[in-house]
């Protein structure tokens, strides 16, 4: 296994409690994405800060973070994600080093012609998404690459603009 870049802290410790999780979880959210500014490339980040009706009044962003929708999700909400929660502290430093050479960093035009850009932190199988918005850019996920998606992240490199 790799060791991790000095940029990162080991993943966190999810064991517990579902509920205590997500509020210590938030702590993390708060300070990295709501206590202090975000900057990509000196374009600072914005946050989706829609609050759902269930979102236990939390950030639609919050939840992108921690938890994923499946199919069988879709009627019921979204579903934890340990995987990517635990890397939930990662995101933020993953953004502020995107020029570090572990990190794959490429823009890419979407089918929906938005583009997007992509950190990948391959040997670590994390990836964060932003998207460029007019003159905004926009978190929109980050997640714990599968083995499938490895190889639909090195078309889009090999397609990037």
């Amino acid at each position: 296994m790799n060791s991790l870049p000095a940029f990162l802290l080991p993943e966190l410790n999810l064991s517990g409690d579902w509920n205590i999780t997500v509020e210590n979880l938030y702590v993390i959210f708060k300070k990295d994405f709501l206590g202090n500014n975000l900057y990509f490339d000196g374009k600072k980040i914005a946050i989706d800060r829609r609050i759902l009706p269930d979102g236990m009044g939390k950030e639609e962003s919050f939840w992108h973070l921690i938890s994923k929708e499946t199919r069988q999700a879709r009627q019921a909400g979204r579903l934890p994600d340990f995987p990517r929660a635990k890397r939930l502290h990662w995101i933020r430093p993953i953004i502020e080093n995107f020029k570090d050479p572990l990190i794959y960093c490429w823009k890419y035009l979407e089918g929906n012609k938005k583009i997007r850009i992509y950190l990948w932190l391959r040997n670590f199988n994390h990836l964060v998404i932003l998207e460029k918005i007019k003159n905004k850019t926009i978190l929109v996920t980050a997640f714990t690459v599968s083995l499938g998606k490895e190889k639909d992240l090195l078309r889009r490199y090999d397609k990037k603009i």
